[in-house]
């Protein structure tokens, strides 16, 4: 098999000996996340498998090694998470794709044979060529299709991730130009912070943001 389906969420995926399930795969999917928050640690780990660096793998009974990794990582989830690093070398290794259709409601195309069709021959073949074309798309673009959709997503995570991001996106950027005092805009700043339950930043990294 080439494609492997985690046990454990994202937060959990450089803990332990989950790393040892990754190796030699070419997607790893973490399906079904809770809207938790993927720590900096483990945005740092899947950072060195996009850009190619060698990660660390424990395995049970034996020493750790250090591998390359080139799986494409996939989680799906019903909310987006929040991130510990919402930095642009951090956000932009994300994409989302959304998933809007229903199949549950009357009338909406629903198909209950869609899962034997799914494993015939001409499917197969159907959904290797879609791959194929898609990947030859993405490797002429040097990157994935941004879409209205994926830029708005990004900005979404970023200033859920981020409180100090959701504060000034609420301010036209004119609004700092009339004040200028910036003690007044940290307190204020402060007060949103912890009514979104979010532990303020303090004033020098806010002032650097």
């Amino acid at each position: 098999e080439v494609v492997q389906t985690l046990d454990v969420g994202l937060d959990d995926f450089t803990t332990g000996f989950n790393m040892q399930m990754a190796v030699g795969k070419l997607a790893v999917v973490a399906d079904d996340q809770p809207p938790t928050s993927v720590p900096k640690g483990v945005i740092g780990v899947i950072k060195k498998i996009v850009t190619g660096q060698a990660v660390r793998v424990e395995q049970k009974g034996k020493d750790p090694y250090n591998a390359k990794l080139f799986c494409t990582i996939i989680a799906t989830s019903n909310e987006p998470p929040t991130f510990g690093d919402t930095s642009h070398g951090s956000m932009r290794r994300w994409h989302s794709v959304p998933f809007n259709a229903n199949f549950g409601e009357e009338g909406s195309g629903r198909d209950v044979e869609l899962a034997e069709k799914l494993q015939t021959e001409q499917a197969a073949e159907w959904m290797i060529r879609l791959g194929i074309e898609g990947l030859k798309r993405i490797m002429a673009n040097e990157g994935m299709t941004e879409t209205e959709y994926s830029r708005r997503a990004l900005q979404e995570a970023q200033e859920n991730s981020n409180s100090v991001l959701a504060f000034c996106a609420l301010h036209p950027r004119e609004e700092f130009l009339f004040l200028p005092n910036v003690e007044v805009w940290y307190w204020r700043y402060c007060d949103f912070a912890l009514s979104k339950g979010a532990q303020p930043v303090l004033i020098t990294p806010v002032c650097r943001r």
